[in-house]
């Protein structure tokens, strides 16, 4: 469900395995980190300055990866 982010607003790829996943950004995580909590959507960084972090829970339904990636979108490449 999580690769369905690849190619969604800044994400160019997503890396990882599992529900450890990492979203590599065409633009810095940090800023996008702080858009996302502006949706009350909480992520993290890493030591890659271009890689979100995603540890969701392993209940994370559909709908929650589907909210993800509608703000996703909205944020500009």
């Amino acid at each position: 469900e999580l690769a369905r982010l690849a190619g969604v607003g800044p994400v160019v790829r997503t890396q990882g395995a599992g529900l450890l996943v990492g979203l590599v950004c065409s633009r810095p995580a940090k800023q996008i980190q702080a858009e996302l909590l502006e949706r009350d959507i909480l992520v993290g960084t890493s030591a890659d300055p271009a890689v979100v972090r995603l540890l969701p829970p392993l209940v994370v339904e559909r709908e929650q990866i589907d909210t993800l990636r509608e703000a996703l979108a909205e944020l500009a490449p």
